[in-house]
Parts: structure tokens; sequence; C-alpha cells
């Protein structure tokens, strides 16, 4: 049986080489053969030899095409003529990401499409642009549902449809790689009907399939439960078909039931598997410090959160892309991940947003009556400070604040306005979300300028006076990514 499994494992890994060299895709074709070569189990000196063959042949014919200059494959140029008149004097990617991925979180998917073709047109291979649009559809998507946002997208091209269907299959190729199956099940599907005719695009759909029945989660609940081969993929193109968890799909079409599947997970995971349970209480804090539509997103949320660790339930403990974000965002390496099913995980984000905004309005409630205090003391001040009399202390207003207001005076000397978003800075107390377009109507402000005319909005109050600008860092990553964190200090506004 050892021995089967190994064989198996050689096959696919093959199969998958042969695919991506079909394709064209000559990096990942060499990296699955020297995979291959270097995995553990028996090989034989004829297999060994041929794929030395292989990685041989492929090395050179990546060789020849660096030194003929020649990319991925690209685009078709007759097809986006009339992309290329927007701005082919813009050869910086980040701008033009910025603008898709604005479009895209509007819904506006054929503005973005135009955004993602001008990058085609003007020479940036496959490689380049397909894994940061995955990376911002995956921030922005219901968990497991990225591949129909990416086909939203990919129907507003202006391709013929075998360009369409390679394009498909590529960005359906790079979302399996993070482990999001049914999304790429999904898109090779749609690539194999859009060129039916195209063997390839046959091949690279079995081999997606291949892979995801080769995880070993796979080949665990297989065997282990009642699962059979065929139940598991069916499961996974009615998942896409339906827009429901796979093991949700494995359930509802009584392929297995859940407590059966929930043990089996545990087992596997050897950890305790989860299940939605409407009396837990949410961690201290995650309403505030975490955003619900992210969670929804990416499909986690944590169960137990302190100062050094964190117990999350996520659907695949094994999915290390998943993780290591987990990890980033809640800045803990110690997290125990705990698995869970799709729609349970997404019923407890919304119950626990549901109960801690429910604390923080009666905590709220419970302070209002000191908040009061404060603000007749604020109010006693000021009168005293018209008087002629100036408190040693500054008037903290820190804990209420709402927004700002910048304003701004045009090169015609007329006064606007710019209302942003505040957050908190870890250095400086205070910071300015605005978007690139807003950092431009700020003359691209840097370190040390000062910002003459703010006035800070309060629950209560407004304060207008001056800050300095103390750090601008572009975010790269995340639900603002594209946007710039503007960190500042005023004298009237202390934290």
């Amino acid at each position: 049986m050892k021995n089967m499994t190994i064989n198996d494992k050689l096959k696919t890994s093959l199969s998958e080489a042969q695919v991506y060299e079909s394709m064209g895709l000559f990096a990942e074709a060499l990296a699955a053969y020297e995979k291959t070569l270097s995995g553990d189990g028996p090989k034989d000196s004829e297999m060994i030899a041929e794929i030395n063959e292989n990685i041989a042949r492929i090395k050179k014919t990546m060789s020849d095409n660096s030194l003929e200059g020649t990319e991925e494959s690209e685009l078709s140029g007759e097809s986006l003529d009339h992309i290329k008149a927007h701005a082919l004097d813009e050869k910086d990617v980040a701008p033009i990401l910025d603008r898709a991925s604005v479009f895209l979180e509007k819904g506006l998917y054929e503005e973005a499409a135009d955004e993602y073709a001008m990058l085609f047109s003007i020479g940036y291979s496959f490689g380049t642009v397909i894994p940061p649009i995955i990376d911002f559809l995956m921030t922005i998507c219901p968990y497991g549902r990225v591949g129909r946002e990416v086909s939203l997208v990919i129907d507003k091209f202006n391709l013929q449809k075998d360009e369409l269907s390679e394009i498909t299959a590529l960005f359906g190729k790079e979302i399996a790689d993070r482990s999001q199956y049914t999304s790429a099940v999904g898109l090779l599907k749609k690539a194999k009907g859009l060129d039916p005719d195209n063997e390839n695009m046959a091949k690279m759909y079995d081999m997606i399939v291949s892979r995801f029945m080769a995880e070993p989660r796979s080949v665990y609940m297989t065997r282990r439960t009642r699962l059979t081969d065929e139940q598991l993929r069916k499961a996974l193109v009615l998942s896409y078909k339906e827009e429901k968890s796979l093991f949700s799909i494995l359930i509802t079409n009584s392929y297995i039931d859940k407590d059966r599947l929930l043990r089996a997970l545990s087992d596997y995971h050897n950890c305790p598997a989860f299940k939605f349970d409407d009396t837990l209480t949410p961690p201290k804090g995650i309403v505030s410090t975490l955003e619900e539509e992210a969670l929804l997103s990416q499909g986690w949320v944590p169960l137990e959160w302190d100062d050094t660790s964190a117990s999350v339930v996520v659907e695949n403990p094994e999915d290390t892309y998943q993780s290591e974000q987990i990890k980033r965002i809640l800045s803990r390496d110690d997290i125990q991940f705990v698995p869970g099913i799709q729609e349970d995980i997404e019923s407890l984000i919304k119950h626990f947003f549901e109960q801690g905004r429910k604390v923080e309005a009666t905590e709220a409630q419970n302070d209002s009556g000191d908040a009061e205090g404060v603000v007749v003391m604020d109010i006693v001040e000021m009168l005293e400070r018209k008087n002629g009399w100036t408190p040693e202390q500054k008037i903290s207003i820190r804990p209420q604040l709402i927004s700002a207001e910048l304003r701004l005076n045009d090169e015609n000397g007329k006064q606007n306005s710019l209302l942003v978003r505040l957050k908190d800075s870890s250095d400086h107390g205070l910071g300015m979300l605005i978007s690139s377009e807003e950092y431009k109507k700020l003359n691209k402000i840097k370190n040390g300028d000062m910002l003459n005319d703010m006035i800070f909005y309060t629950g209560w109050a407004m304060v207008r006076t001056k800050s300095v600008v103390r750090n601008v860092t572009r975010i790269r990553e995340g639900k603002d990514k594209g946007q710039y964190f503007v960190e500042i200090e005023s004298e009237d506004v202390v934290s």
C-alpha cells in the first residue's frame, strides 16, 4: 500500500510537470521535475534518466529564451489597442494596480479589467500581474469565492476565446498554488469550456484535481471514512457551482455526516475540531482591533487571543499561505490553528462581532457619566482661556476623536477641504489613512512638513489646530493596500 501511494504521487508530479511544459510554463515545469527527482521512494534508472533529460531540455529552452529576450506569453496586442491609448507612458505597476483595486472593491469589473489589460499591453508578464490581483481579491472576497470574482474580471477582457481560456487557466493555477482548490477547479472548468479543443486546458484541469486528491488530508478523508474519490471530486466541482464550502457540500449531499467529518478532521490535525456554538464569548478587543468584513473574506476568526498566543479556527490548518497571513495580522507566532467548516466560521464571526458590539455599547454607556464631567471641565477651561488663563495641561480629546478635515488652498488660492479617516499610530499616537489621489492633493507631504489648518472632530466638539507630519508609509498589503498612512503630532491633541 505504501509503494502504491508513492507511485501515485510520482505519477501526479510527472503529469504536473508535463502539463506545465506543454503550456510554456518552463519555470514551473522545472520545479516539478526537480521535486520528483528529489522526493522519497523507489525510482528505477530509466525513470531517473528520463527526468534528468527533461530537466536538461527545459534549462536549455529557458536559457535560449533568455538570450532572445523573450518573456512569458502576453495578451494579443491587437485585441488591446483601445487600452494602450490610456497611459502608455505609465510604466509603474503600483498606480495601475491601485486604480484596479479601487474599481474591484466598487464592483466596476470592466474598469478593473481595462487597468489589468493595460499592464499586459505595456510589457508586464502574467507572472508579474496575476499574483497581486489574487492577493488583493483574497482580501475582499468571501473565503473560497475568489475564482468567481476573477471570472467576472476575465469576462471583461476584449480577447479571443482561446486567449481568454489561457489567461483563465493561469489564474486558476495561481489560485491552486494558494490551496484554494474550489476556485481553481471552477476557473479551469471555465477555461475548458472557452476552448474545448485545447488539450492543454483539459490536462491542466485534470492536473489541479489530481493535485487536490493527492493532498494528504484528501487521502486521509477517503481512506479513514466512507467517502470515495468520486464523491470528493463531485463535491469539489459542486462547491464552486453552488458557492458553498467543500465540507458543506459533503454534508448536504449526505456523502458524510457532520459529526463524522469533524471527528476525521480532529484525528487528522490532532486537535479538537470546531463546531459553532452561540454561547461562546468573543475575545476581548476583537471588535476594536479586527474588521468583520476582512475576517469573513479571509475565512478565519480567533477563538482565544491574549498578549502572547492565540487559538484560531480556519478551514485548513495546513494552508501555509493563510497561516502566515494570520500571524502577521495578529503579530503572534504562537498560534494554534483549529479546523472547522467554513459556514460555521462565518457564523462565529458574525456572532462574535454582534456580541462584541453589545459589550462595547454597555461599557460606553457606563462611562457616559464620566464623559459628561470631562465635557464640563473642558468648557470651563475654554472660558478660563478666554479670560487670559492658560492651563499647564493640554486638552486630551484623543479617546473621542472621530475624523479630521484638512483645509487646503489650490494653485488659484481657492480653499478646498479634505476629510480623512483617523487611525492609531503606535509611534506617534495618531495617523491619517488617505488614498493615492488624496496624497497627491497634499503635494506628497513628507516627514517634517506642517499641516497649517486641521480640524479634529469629536463626538461633542471640534478642535482647529496645526499638525506636524512625523512619518509617511505606503501600505503594501491587506485591505488598505495602496493607501498612505500619514502619522502626525499636534500640540492640542494628545494621546
